[in-house]
């Protein structure tokens, strides 16, 4: 005579169980990617999925430096540029350039280069710093 064979299914509680690690898996992965990309709109997050794959940010003086100098001098309105250490984490950036959008957009290339490191602008603008004022050297008559 045949056998009957009965298949227990799963229970409940098993079924809680899965779900409820599925949830707290999905929960974990959902925390860990807002933490790495954040609260981020469209171009901002096209540079953080871009930056996940580069080198990490330089954290000291010396590698600040050389990391900014390369960043500016892909750039040949800044190539004149020079990036002076100072001392471990503050470095200075000397040079002329033709206007103060110029200059300024300088120094954002070299913050974003090296978001730890103090920088002072020493950038002077042709046309405007290199100007001589009467009142500063009064001619004598």
């Amino acid at each position: 005579m045949p056998r009957l064979s009965v298949r227990r299914s799963s229970t409940v509680t098993t079924d809680l169980l899965s779900a409820a690690l599925a949830f707290g898996m999905g929960f974990l992965g959902g925390m860990a990617v807002a933490a790495v990309v954040g609260n981020l709109p469209g171009e901002r997050l096209k540079g953080t999925v871009r930056r996940l794959g580069k080198e990490p940010e330089p954290t000291t003086g010396r590698r600040a430096a050389a990391r900014i100098m390369e960043v500016l001098t892909e750039d040949p309105a800044h190539s004149d540029l020079r990036v002076v250490l100072v001392r471990r984490n503050l470095v200075e950036l000397h040079g002329w350039v033709d206007n103060r959008s110029s200059g300024s957009r300088a120094l954002k290339l070299a913050t974003l280069t090296a978001p730890a490191i103090e920088i002072t602008n020493r950038i002077r603008v042709r046309g405007e710093d290199d100007l001589v004022t009467t009142a500063e050297h009064p001619t004598t008559a």
